[in-house]
């Protein structure tokens, strides 16, 4: 008799019910292997705009005083003037959605002690996952000017400029950055810079330069800065910039031990991580983004958040049930000049 493992016995095999796991399954919906902004963006702490008008959410800005501080003498005659010192931003509405759909019959079959996985719950669980891979891949994606569907994203925000400073002004393609001209709003532009070399002298000084010149804090208690304070800064670049970061500490480190990479993952810039994105794997500028994730928010409109419609019967199908979760909301910046981007040139994928 020939030499046969066990699954080679037919009737063994025909005879024995398969065990499964059941009311689980393995996940190998997508190819990114993080969704960095989709875990910052999409909870209640990043949420906003209930109270919103339909075309949009508005907030207001200050640009400036009245300049009043002066020397005088005691008999100086009293001097005042009126200022306009507000203009608001703005950004508007964009509706997403995603569905599934199923047959009653699929229902009907799939219960019982015999019921591997939840059919209809796994379908939902596929939509909700759409959902988030569709935000994270829009959020680092530039948003074309021409198509009016787009969610202001992060490149629409903070905008590439080969110039070091507050440069970052309107992107390619749009004649304002949420209804404010940086060009006659310079304090409005978020920072910007060129890089080179991924090195002490080039990249990381001006990250360094970055840090500090976006450091913003309110000047004296009482005096109201939306999302100026709190240890919410984090840095988001490509795999190739990362892993040159954990090189450099890795040669600053004469005690790594036995573990080669025993830095990958735990590089840290002022504190702040340096974080992986790899929707970024795209940009062959090779970007290193600052965020303060208090001033970016995900803005959603009351009552929109994933509203569910179930349609039964499917027109022309009466046994079919189709599900449909809709989305108002937008990507927001309030503060621009708290938030950088360096990269090697201007252009996005």
């Amino acid at each position: 008799m020939a030499s046969l493992n066990l699954e080679q016995f037919g009737d063994l095999v025909e005879l024995t019910v398969k065990k499964y796991i059941k009311s689980d399954y393995v996940s190998l919906l997508t190819d990114t292997t993080d969704h960095p902004a989709a875990k910052q963006l999409i909870n209640k702490n990043r949420m906003n705009g209930d109270e919103a008008s339909p075309e949009g959410v508005q907030w207001k800005v200050r640009m400036g005083t009245a300049n009043s501080y002066e020397h005088i003498t005691p008999t100086t005659p009293d001097r005042t003037q009126m200022s306009d010192d507000f203009q608001h931003a703005s950004c508007p509405w964009r509706k997403t959605q995603v569905s599934y759909s199923f047959l009653e019959e699929q229902i009907d079959f799939n219960m019982g002690p015999l019921q591997i996985v939840n059919l209809v719950k796994a379908k939902e669980q596929g939509a909700d996952f759409d959902w988030i891979e569709g935000m994270e891949e829009d959020f680092w994606s530039f948003p074309s000017a021409g198509d009016t569907n787009n969610y202001r994203s992060l490149p629409y925000w903070v905008v590439k400029n080969a110039t070091e400073g507050f440069n970052g002004g309107t992107a390619t393609g749009y004649s304002d950055t949420g209804g404010l001209s940086g060009t006659t709003w310079p304090r409005w532009n978020n920072w910007s810079a060129q890089y080179t070399t991924i090195s002490l002298d080039d990249l990381i000084k001006k990250c360094r330069t970055m840090a500090e010149r976006t450091n913003f804090k309110p000047p004296v208690s009482g005096v109201p800065d939306l999302g100026a304070t709190g240890p919410t800064r984090a840095y988001y670049t490509n795999l190739s910039v990362k892993q040159t970061f954990e090189d450099i500490l890795d040669s600053r480190n004469d005690d790594l031990g036995t573990d080669i990479a025993k830095n990958d993952n735990e590089t840290m810039f002022r504190k702040a991580p340096v974080e992986y994105v790899p929707m970024l794997n795209s940009d062959t500028t090779n970007p290193i983004y600052q965020l303060n994730w208090n001033v970016f928010k995900l803005m959603v409109r009351q009552r929109w958040w994933q509203r569910r419609t179930v349609l039964k019967p499917w027109p022309g199908q009466r046994n079919q049930v189709a599900v449909f979760k809709d989305t108002y909301a937008n990507f927001a910046c309030y503060n621009r000049r708290l938030c950088g981007v360096i990269a090697t040139g201007t252009t996005y994928p």
